[in-house]
């Protein structure tokens, strides 16, 4: 039984190699709604011939902290949804910036691994370069899914970042898939890919710092995807565990998470 068990598993595996690492894994939404009651500026890039939109969230003049969060987004939904993340940080002065997936919201293209990881690679390094941030401390902000991005893009741009927040972090795709279905791991491993994994990527980043914040009750991404984050980060870190529900705890304790940016922000 336990064979035919397995061999059930193969064709599972086949299926999510071909839906979760698409379009539909993406979930890409382009209903974008209306941005209201705080300044932005929308603020295009091309990747080679794909727009790509993002959103830059910009707090009032005097409040401004010339600190700025690049935030990457978890799955599904576009900039004018996650913009919500941002509101809170936003009114303590922080600009935050999102830039939106292939397919998402405003931005043209279609998303896939490869396409999604090619144009937010160039668009993030236009993004640091950008004049409308010059002289800003950036730190990249990735939530669920987007650790792995998140984590990456860090890697590849750690000498021009601050560091890396990760809330409610996914340690690597294929380990969702693991999650997901518990017979046959082997098998699920073999066939879904992680084409830049959040656990192995974070062990080369070595410079900056980097803070964990995860839930123990989370039921998305377990907490032992957190724990394993923070224990592969060879930097300066920080671990932060919370109660709630997934990535909930920036507005269950706004005023302690912006405690905890600020430790990444500064320079000791």
């Amino acid at each position: 039984m336990k064979i035919l068990r397995i061999i059930y598993i193969i064709p599972i595996s086949f299926l999510l190699l071909g839906c979760s690492f698409s379009s539909k894994f993406y979930d890409p939404c382009k209903n974008y709604k209306k941005i209201e009651n705080i300044n932005y500026q929308d603020i295009w890039f091309s990747c080679k011939d794909t727009k790509i939109h993002t959103l830059l969230l910009v707090p009032e003049i005097d409040k401004s902290n010339q600190r700025v969060l690049f935030l990457i987004q978890g799955k599904g939904g576009n900039a004018s949804d996650w913009h919500e993340f941002a509101i809170p940080l936003v009114k303590a002065g922080y600009h935050v910036w999102i830039p939106e997936y292939p397919g998402h919201g405003l931005s043209e293209g279609q998303p896939s691994h490869k396409s999604v990881y090619k144009a937010m690679n160039s668009v993030v390094g236009d993004m640091i370069n950008h004049n409308s941030i010059n002289n800003f401390h950036i730190v990249f902000w990735g939530f669920s899914l987007g650790a792995n991005l998140t984590t990456k893009l860090s890697v590849n741009y750690q000498d021009y970042i601050k560091g890396l927040v990760i809330d409610g972090g996914c340690s690597a795709f294929e380990d969702v898939a693991v999650g997901t279905i518990n017979e046959g791991s082997f098998w699920v491993r073999l066939f879904v890919a992680s084409p830049y994994p959040a656990r192995d990527n974070i062990k080369h980043l070595t410079k900056g710092k980097t803070l964990i914040i995860h839930s123990k009750e989370d039921k998305v991404m377990p907490i032992e995807m957190g724990n394993l984050l923070y224990d592969n980060a060879n930097n300066q870190k920080r671990k932060w565990i919370v109660n709630g529900e997934h990535c909930e705890s920036l507005f269950n304790e706004t005023e302690k998470y912006i405690e905890k940016l600020e430790w990444i922000f500064k320079d000791h």
